[in-house]
């Protein structure tokens, strides 16, 4: 292959990936953006050596696995391995296409271990590489030679829970988890040139498991398209959670939830137009807006109605929905708990 061909036709989908990274850290909370700002201090994307940026990813991952069981640093390092083959694999030898990757992938490194509950959750990621033949190029001229699909997919580093002796991340719930995120990623090759997904881990307990998937897909031009969902699931009945699970039909639930929440969101200094804020703009929230964590519900952070809108998480506890809440709806959490390494 030409490189300079090769160059010339990623620059475009690198800046348009770049500029979906700087999306996800702008949305950040402040601890993980400055966490993110502090691996990065000192590296330009333009300029710094290829070397220099994978001796650097290889030293943060070294540094942020320490607190790992054995399995979990062999796994992320195994992850790593299969990201540096990607990622030679994908660029052939530009260095500007190396550059952003590995610029991107040390920015997501001090968040790709984190607490959820009483767990210890990190990040593992799948990549795959498709080549396209002329024939399929004479599609599009302006099109790349590859469609590359990128999953960031959270592991919990336990093999059970020492309380109930069930695994922490119930096998239903893990199962379910992976074949909706399966239906995210089908015919990927025939939607875009590039494919880009984040699971993240946001409540696992003895009653509920609940994620977020964020993603991007890049079908030419200057930015990528940017998709969010949400995962949550009843662990107890071994099925996807439904409004019945945690609400009381004999209330009218969801005006009043709505309306505590526009609250939240205005008095966190939000600028969103008025048909975000609307019953209307906010019904979506019920269905791919929220998940549930050991203290309530979490309205979890995504993107607005324009690229420039960032909606803030807001947390309403356990407390402030109490009137609204069917018996049992609350996990009983242990007051203490010891991980098993």
């Amino acid at each position: 292959m030409d490189i300079m061909l090769r160059s010339s036709i990623s620059v475009t989908r690198d800046a348009a990936v770049l500029a979906f990274l700087w999306m996800l850290l702008a949305g950040q909370s402040p601890s993980r953006a400055a966490a993110a700002d502090s691996v990065l201090e000192g590296l330009d994307p333009q300029t710094t050596p290829v070397s220099v940026l994978r001796s650097r990813i290889e030293r943060e991952t070294t540094q942020v696995v320490q607190i790992l069981s054995v399995e979990g640093k062999v796994a992320v390092h195994r992850s790593l391995s299969r990201f540096l083959e990607w990622a030679q694999a994908y660029c052939q030898g530009d260095a500007r296409c190396l550059r952003t990757r590995y610029f991107n992938y040390l920015a997501d490194i001090p968040s790709a271990v984190y607490r959820v509950g009483r767990w210890t959750v990190y990040n593992t990621g799948v990549y795959s590489l498709e080549w396209a033949d002329e024939n399929l190029q004479g599609m599009d001229p302006d099109r790349a030679f590859t469609w590359d699909l990128q999953l960031t997919w959270p592991r919990v580093d336990a093999k059970e829970n020492p309380l109930q002796g069930h695994v922490p991340l119930a096998e239903s719930a893990y199962g379910a988890l992976g074949d909706r995120v399966h239906k995210v990623m089908d015919d990927w090759s025939r939607e875009g040139w590039s494919r880009v997904l984040d699971v993240h881990l946001e409540g696992v307990n003895d009653c509920y498991v609940s994620a977020s998937i964020s993603g991007s897909t890049y079908t030419g031009g200057a930015h990528p398209y940017e998709d969010f969902s949400t995962f949550n699931w009843n662990v107890k009945a071994k099925r996807a959670l439904q409004n019945t699970d945690v609400f009381r039909t004999d209330t009218d639930w969801m005006s009043k939830i709505l309306e505590l929440y526009r609250r939240r969101l205005q008095a966190s200094g939000a600028d969103l137009p008025e048909w975000e804020l609307s019953s209307d703009g906010m019904n979506s929230l019920f269905t791919n807006g929220f998940v549930i964590t050991d203290t309530g519900l979490r309205f979890v952070q995504h993107e607005g109605a324009t690229r420039n809108e960032t909606v803030p998480a807001i947390d309403l506890s356990w407390q402030d929905l109490a009137p609204w809440l069917v018996p049992g709806a609350v996990c009983s959490m242990p007051p203490k708990a010891i991980l098993i390494e």
